[in-house]
Formats: C-alpha cells, sequence, structure tokens
C-alpha cells in the first residue's frame, strides 16, 4: 500500500508533538516553602489555633466592609466572611 505525502507530513507532525520533554532537576526548598509547611501541618493538628485563624480571616472581610460602607447585613457580612475564611483555609490546605 502506497502512502500519500500528505499523510507521511502528518504523521512526523503527530510524532513530534508527542516526544516527552526532558526531566528537570527539582529546585531545593526554600526557607519559606519548609516554614510554610510546619505552618499549615500546625494549623491542621491545633484546632485552636484553627480557629483563630478563622475568625481573623473572617473579620478582615467584615471589617473591610464596614470600612468601605457596604450596605449588607451585619449577618450577611458575617456571612460571607466565614464562607471566604473556611474556602482560603480549603485552599491552602491543599
Amino acid at each position: 500500500m502506497k502512502t500519500k505525502k500528505s499523510q507521511v507530513v502528518e504523521n512526523t507532525q503527530i510524532n513530534e508533538l508527542n516526544v516527552m520533554p526532558k526531566r528537570t532537576k527539582r529546585k531545593p526548598e526554600t526557607n519559606f516553602q519548609k516554614a510554610l509547611k510546619v505552618f499549615i501541618r500546625t494549623l491542621k493538628k491545633d484546632k485552636n489555633l484553627y480557629q483563630a485563624y478563622h475568625a481573623n480571616l473572617a473579620m478582615a472581610y467584615f471589617d473591610n466592609a464596614n470600612w468601605n460602607k457596604s450596605r449588607d447585613s451585619y449577618q450577611k457580612k458575617l456571612n460571607i466572611g466565614n464562607d471566604a475564611a473556611t474556602y482560603f483555609l480549603k485552599l491552602l490546605f491543599r
């Protein structure tokens, strides 16, 4: 069976796309990265520390909403702040 030139070109292009990239060496962890891992591990273990950080994050939103004269109700600002704090900490724990 004869192949057409266009098929050969297409197969060559596909093969070029499937080339695996070379592995690169990982950079050593910085002191900040090491400290962040310790901080996250501690937050996961210590419920009181977790609660304190959660409350501080939630109140940061609440205070900011007050300073910017948000028309949201008191309860709505608290709920949004708590949801935002929970979401942030979940992202941090990934």
